[in-house]
């Protein structure tokens, strides 16, 4: 069984179902009765955040903030009919709306379990008016860690992280700007590190389709690992 609510996402006895997330995470999902299916801001997040606190360069006891946006398909029917209403006040090609507001969001426990973090990350929700895809951004303040890691240090972590992944790609951070639809319409993944190396400042930075590598998507590369089967068939790259 694959579950896509967030019931499970926490359960001891449910498998995470984030491939990626661990050294011994796809056989551990290949093995599993019962699979729990990530929830998209969390996806964007652990991919970020998981390889740097597993290496050490990140401390656990650090408190994260999470900034993030997402296309309105995410908040289901009502709020896509909401959005595409043309006498709403989110038909406009500006309309922003930050939720969340109580810090009590449903996937805030989700990061801090399967991140392995001691406190719980400041989150900071957004819908936006484009119907799906995604950017997740994690700010580290590199300087105030005992390690002080490098940028470079930072980047090499993640592309270690992922070198097999045919699903996640680390980017370099070259570029002035990150859409929200970068990866919209594709089940992959990307992410970037940019700071500045003499202020010892990071923002890293995840994209990915709300509704592929963020939901469909990933429950289909699940389905595919428990089944024995190709994990990336039927998925676009």
């Amino acid at each position: 069984m694959i579950d896509a609510s967030t019931a499970h996402r926490v359960a001891p006895d449910w498998v995470y179902g984030f491939a990626e997330l661990e050294p011994g995470q796809m056989t551990a999902i290949a093995e599993a009765r019962w699979v729990s299916n990530p929830g998209c801001y969390p996806t964007g997040f652990l991919a970020l955040v998981r390889p740097l606190v597993r290496a050490g360069l990140v401390p656990l006891d650090h408190v994260f903030s999470v900034n993030a946006v997402s296309g309105y398909s995410g908040g289901g029917k009502s709020m896509i009919a909401e959005f595409e209403d043309q006498n709403s006040d989110n038909f406009t090609a500006t309309a922003f709306r930050g939720y969340g507001l109580s810090l009590e969001h449903k996937h805030v426990p989700e990061m801090q379990k399967h991140a392995r973090i001691e406190h719980p990350p400041i989150f900071q929700p957004a819908v936006v008016r484009t119907y799906r895809g995604m950017v997740v951004e994690a700010p580290l303040p590199l300087h105030t860690f005992t390690r002080r890691p490098s940028l470079e240090a930072i980047e090499n972590a993640l592309r270690d992280a992922y070198k097999d992944s045919p699903l996640i790609r680390v980017l370099p951070g070259d570029v002035s700007t990150v859409s929200v639809e970068e990866d919209a319409g594709t089940d992959r993944l990307s992410v970037r590190v940019f700071g500045n190396a003499e202020r010892g400042q990071a923002r890293l930075v995840a994209t990915l389709d709300n509704l592929g590598k963020g939901a469909a998507g990933a429950a289909v590369q699940n389905l595919n690992i428990m089944a024995g089967l190709d994990p990336t068939a039927g998925l676009v790259l």
